[in-house]
């Protein structure tokens, strides 16, 4: 059974919108085999917050734009980091296409709160950011962060949890890597069949995603089609599927256990 979780968080800009992604509901612990929240509560959760501190910052005499809620998951599972449906990538390819016009449209609202902010006296500046605060604090944020988890408990908007996540997931991808090697290298001469030179599923979606403002590789990964390269990553892994559900099962205990040991 593949284990359902958000991974991936957008944050846009540092004064304005409050946009980021929702991860799981937890008390600590290991987070990668609890289910996620549904995406109407993720949506709902986020409607919540950003409505509760534009009430927050108005009451203080201040003006907020709400971020309009995207889903920006990329992945749907920590199994994606290695599994790939034949469905999701004819219908989606890797989910990236989709999440750089979703930062668009985030970006607009932070911008409207920017330019809201910059138009303000450095007094008023001050004032604005000590009444919203952060999202495990007493201010806006934190406050409205607390509504939204008590109105949606699935759905978790906290910094410390969502870092705690992304700490978690670099374990169990080391742990992809080390125990996929032999698994990995057949996968990359099946790739080659179709045209492509990746050592592992990750080499294919970071070639694909480009990596940060470099402008080669950004100019590599414009001229590589996402759904072409995603479609080959699921045919690949097809040809030994149980397999790759083994070693994704196999790389979820081992990180486990590591990460429970040296707690």
């Amino acid at each position: 059974m593949i284990r359902r979780i958000v991974l991936a968080a957008i944050a846009v800009g540092s004064l304005g919108s409050c946009a980021e992604t929702a991860a799981i509901q937890t008390d600590g612990g290991f987070l990668l085999d609890r289910p996620v929240a549904s995406e109407t509560d993720r949506a709902g959760a986020h409607r919540h917050r950003e409505q509760s501190i534009q009430r927050c910052l108005v009451d203080e005499g201040f003006e907020y734009t709400v971020a309009p809620y995207v889903d920006v998951t990329i992945f749907d599972s920590v199994a994606d980091l290695v599994l790939v449906s034949e469905s999701q990538a004819a219908e989606r390819g890797y989910g990236l296409a989709a999440t750089r016009g979703v930062i668009e449209q985030l970006q607009q609202a932070d911008e409207a709160n920017n330019l809201y902010l910059g138009g303000l006296s450095a007094k008023d500046q001050d004032a604005y950011s000590a009444v919203m605060g952060n999202p495990d604090g007493d201010g806006c944020y934190g406050r409205a962060v607390r509504e939204a988890q008590r109105a949606f408990p699935k759905v978790l908007l906290s910094t410390s949890e969502n870092e705690l996540v992304e700490s978690q997931t670099t374990v169990y991808t080391r742990k992809l890597l080390s125990l996929g090697a032999d698994l990995f290298a057949d996968w990359s001469q099946c790739m080659r069949g179709f045209g492509f030179e990746f050592g592992t599923p990750f080499d294919a979606r970071q070639s694909v995603a480009g990596r940060g403002d470099d402008p080669e590789s950004a100019s590599q990964s414009a001229a590589l089609d996402e759904f072409a390269v995603s479609q080959a990553d699921a045919a690949c892994q097809r040809r030994d599927a149980a397999a790759f559900q083994k070693l994704s099962d196999s790389a979820l205990a081992a990180a486990k256990a590591e990460l429970q040991t040296s707690g």
